[in-house]
């Protein structure tokens, strides 16, 4: 049985950056000596007295002992000398994102270290083959990428090269678990898991934008207040940096090829210009002023009626229709949903029908008793009296009603059914399991959910007809269903049978 390297194993991180100190914390609060390397050894004495500073602040706030704090300074010790680390059972490099200066330093510490050593790179993005490839220990060779911060985001991605030992990988992998991390094993492909499936949360955004769906800000309400993400996807990329976050699409699009992952124009603008986001004051927003902010002008009435049908749509939408009940809006059953003489319906995918019937759609939501927006499209027949009337019943219920154009393609209805589909390639190709890429997305990037937990809560139909629907209207090939999502709607099952 593989179990993690024992507590008295030494450590060695490469490299004293956020990174790479974050890494060393994370090691040294497991118990371990850990070697901090940087080829300045006043940039890791620095990084240690910064740790040193972080740790204080928490036991301040009482998140640790004085002791635990005192002791995971002491197993650290800084240094640039790269042969102290002879001995070492674990070398993690945290250093620039570029495979020759990775290679050239893993086959260094291959003549200190020996071949019982492990040697995990945390890249973000390089393949594991590539960086091992003419080194003298490559089954030794893995995977081992952090989530920035170290020290609090919990996932970490352990990457298979094609000749990394099985029980080295299982090494790692238990290792990053005793560390109280959230471990998901993947193979060697480009963005891994994580920088992979998350393409559509930004890409999708930026696509909505072009297609004037919404603005920044509209689209980062729906996909906070409705989604449940902790930022949308602009504020997220303007956090991140654009050219960070570029790089990275960038290479997943040249390596897959497909519609998907093709990188935006508006997102390389903002980069040509040097607008990088937070760290340069400027990107999709402005940092020097206040961030705008939508403003609901609706007021909250509870006249109308509510009449509430039994098809499909409104099993997923009932607690809707509950919420509006509670907040006073006078309801009962009847065939098809309507407020007064408007229909009421779920999006999926397409434009509302231009008819005779005043009708709105409404996109999906984390959760819909307790979302405070949620973005809806009408077509022509629908009036602005009429409109106005159900975005004030919904203002009774505390909920911002959204209007967008009537055009394919609600965002949180299109984020979550695209980033299935990526997570359904990813599995699919075997690229990680179903649990490993719900996790990955969960704790890697903060997502609310896995998209196979949310994809199962409004069914594979569900799903597969929203693509169908963004496939006609918009682009065939970029929302083209994959083969394992329609298996499970041929067989009437759930991701998670």
């Amino acid at each position: 049985m593989t179990t993690a390297l024992a507590s008295d194993s030494i450590i060695a991180v490469i490299g004293a950056g956020t990174m790479g100190a974050g890494i060393a914390q994370v090691a040294a609060q497991a118990g371990h000596k850990v070697w901090l390397v940087d080829q300045d050894i006043n940039v890791s004495e620095a990084a240690l007295a910064k740790l040193a500073t972080g740790l204080e602040k928490l036991v301040g706030r009482g998140k640790i002992s004085a002791e635990h704090a005192a002791n995971t300074i002491a197993n650290i010790k800084p240094t640039a000398d790269q042969h102290d680390l002879a001995g070492t059972s674990l070398v993690i490099e945290a250093i620039i994102e570029d495979r020759n200066v990775k290679h050239h330093v893993f086959a260094g510490l291959m003549g200190i270290c020996g071949a019982d050593c492990i040697y995990a790179s945390n890249t973000s993005s390089i393949p594991i083959a590539d960086i091992a490839e003419g080194l003298e220990y490559p089954e030794q060779m893995v995977g081992m990428h952090f989530f920035n911060p170290a020290q609090i985001m919990k996932l970490v991605e352990v990457i298979s090269g094609k000749r990394t030992c099985g029980k080295v990988a299982d090494i790692v992998y238990h290792t990053a678990v005793a560390w109280n991390k959230v471990a998901v094993h993947a193979t060697d492909t480009p963005g891994f898991i994580v920088n992979r499936v998350a393409r559509p949360f930004y890409a999708e955004a930026l696509r909505m934008v072009s297609e004037g769906m919404g603005d920044y800000t509209a689209i980062d309400t729906v996909m906070r207040a409705a989604g449940g993400f902790r930022m949308g996807p602009f504020e997220l990329m303007d956090l991140i940096g654009h050219d960070v976050n570029y790089a990275v699409t960038d290479l997943v699009s040249e390596a897959l090829y497909h519609p998907l992952f093709e990188v935006s124009p508006i997102q390389k603008a903002l980069v040509d210009k040097g607008d990088l986001g937070r760290k340069t004051g400027r990107g999709y927003y402005d940092y020097s002023a206040d961030l705008p902010k939508l403003t609901n002008t609706a007021v909250a009435s509870t006249s109308g009626q509510l009449i509430i049908g039994d098809n499909d749509d409104d099993a997923i939408l009932s607690p809707l229709w509950n919420r509006l009940s509670g907040a006073g809006i006078a309801s009962k059953l009847g065939k098809t949903t309507r407020f007064d003489d408007l229909q009421l319906q779920l999006h999926s995918g397409a434009p509302v029908t231009e008819s005779d019937t005043a009708t709105v759609a409404f996109d999906i939501a984390l959760d819909l008793t307790s979302c405070t927006a949620l973005a809806c499209q009408r077509n022509q027949a629908c009036s602005n009296e009429q409109f106005q009337a159900l975005a004030n019943a919904f203002a009774a219920a505390d909920i911002f009603l959204i209007e967008m154009p009537n055009q394919a393609g609600l965002p949180v209805a299109r984020t979550v059914a695209m980033l299935t589909n990526v997570a359904a390639d990813a599995v699919d190709k075997q690229v990680c399991s179903l649990e490993d890429a719900d996790k990955a997305m969960r704790y890697g990037v903060n997502y609310p959910q896995g998209p196979f937990i949310w994809a199962d809560q409004l069914s594979p139909n569900w799903v597969q007809t929203t693509l169908a629907n963004l496939a006609h209207h918009i682009c065939a090939s970029r929302y083209a269903e994959n083969d394992w999502i329609a298996k499970h709607v041929i067989e009437q099952r759930n991701f998670y049978a």
